[in-house]
């Protein structure tokens, strides 16, 4: 039996988006006759709210994370950092590189030792990402014990406006990413765009594109809406505003019998962010909710008459394709996505059909009347965004390198 070393941060039983698909890769490897072990960070006791079924073909190995490393992390225990303590968390993480996580980078290879002395050596070895350092770390154990290692992106490096650095130490981010990410066999990213953004900078290096994917569930068929109100539901983060809903307000502004009865909820968003839209569209029903965990938030948007997803207007937005995306996919729940109908993920919505992806406010308004007139319907899941489907294009290229 070949044996896969996967190489992790986030992983169940923490209950958030980043743990999910390095878990999902794992069981599906393991259920399809490989030997997976992962090597990943310890989480507090409250936070276990995904069981990890372990068997002969799936194993745990867990270290526990640097003190300081942990401090660092955002709230994960359903608050939000106030605005200084989420400035001085912003100004410590500049420090490190390529991320805080790295100070982990020890325990990881003696864990790593020990497990090849007993075990022998793996087949293959998978890195996910967030946070980059995994990669800084596989990449040593590949070239230490000559293994093909594939580099997994749920995000970009170097290239993504979200990690902040100086303009210095962003050469010096894309020089290191370079360099570390050209080690790999292969590259995985989530989405086309994405694709051809890590091209320039890896342009002779295998990069194959396999999505999030989505779980098919029939939980919202049982579930009633209500018929008083009408529910749109936010369950992400603005970045500051820099991921602006302000369409989706127009939009409902442009009917008055809709802004009476439309109700507009932001959870685990930020505060000030969500007041400010409050503060400049008095007209309607905005509602800040603090951060819920993963199982609350999944009900909440069960019962949702609309979910709402909003990018930014630059041109790497284009190429973003957020994990809610695919969360959001499982309730079979509209979905109105506030971006450029150009970007990937306004192509994946109007391609097949399970939303509307615009930011234009008539044709957001016109596509709420059409829902209300329908009795807003259920939308499957396409098979080619199933994550079943996306894991067999993952067992495929693990084939493709034995």
């Amino acid at each position: 039996m070949k044996t896969i070393l996967l190489i992790c941060y986030w992983f169940p039983p923490i209950n958030i988006i980043g743990a999910l698909r390095p878990y999902e890769q794992a069981k599906f490897l393991a259920d399809n006759g490989y030997q997976v072990i992962v090597v990943c960070a310890s989480f507090p006791k409250e936070d276990k709210v995904i069981y990890v079924e372990e068997s002969k073909n799936l194993k745990v190995i867990r270290y526990d994370d640097n003190k300081l490393s942990s401090i660092l992390l955002p709230n994960l225990r359903g608050g939000i950092d106030n605005l200084l303590v989420r400035g001085i968390k912003f100004a410590f993480r500049r420090i490190f590189f390529p991320d805080q996580f790295i100070l982990n980078k020890r325990k990881i290879l003696e864990l790593v030792d020990d497990v090849i002395k007993k075990e022998g050596k793996p087949s293959l070895i998978i890195s996910s990402a967030l946070p980059f350092s995994m990669h800084t770390i596989a990449c040593q154990i590949s070239k230490k014990y000559q293994i093909n290692w594939i580099a997994d992106h749920r995000d970009l490096w170097a290239q993504s406006p979200y990690r902040k650095r100086l303009t210095f130490l962003r050469k010096l981010d894309g020089l290191y990413e370079k360099n570390i990410l050209n080690h790999a066999s292969y590259n995985i990213v989530i989405g086309e765009k994405m694709k051809k953004e890590l091209e320039i900078t890896l342009p002779e290096k295998n990069i194959a594109v396999i999505r999030n994917g989505s779980d098919i569930s029939d939980v919202n068929n049982k579930v009633k809406l209500s018929t008083t109100e009408l529910i749109f539901s936010y369950t992400g983060i603005l970045y500051g505003g820099f991921r602006d809903p302000s369409a989706l307000f127009e939009a409902i502004l442009l009917d008055d019998e809709l802004t009476k009865i439309s109700k507009v909820n932001f959870y685990g968003s930020e505060k000030e962010v969500v007041f400010n839209y409050k503060q400049k569209y008095k007209e309607l029903n905005l509602f800040f909710h603090e951060k819920k965990v993963k199982t609350t938030i999944k009900e909440i948007q069960y019962h949702s008459h609309f979910l709402v997803i909003a990018l930014g207007n630059t041109d790497f937005e284009k190429s973003v394709l957020t994990g809610k995306f695919y969360e959001y996919l499982e309730t079979g729940r509209a979905i109105i996505a506030l971006c450029d109908e150009d970007s990937e993920l306004a192509i994946l919505i109007n391609t097949h059909q399970v939303g509307i992806a615009t930011r234009n406010p008539s044709k957001i308004l016109q596509y709420i009347k059409k829902n209300i007139e329908l009795n807003f319907p259920l939308y499957r899941i396409p098979k080619e965004l199933t994550r079943n489907y996306q894991n067999k294009l993952l067992l495929n290229l693990i084939e493709e390198l034995s």
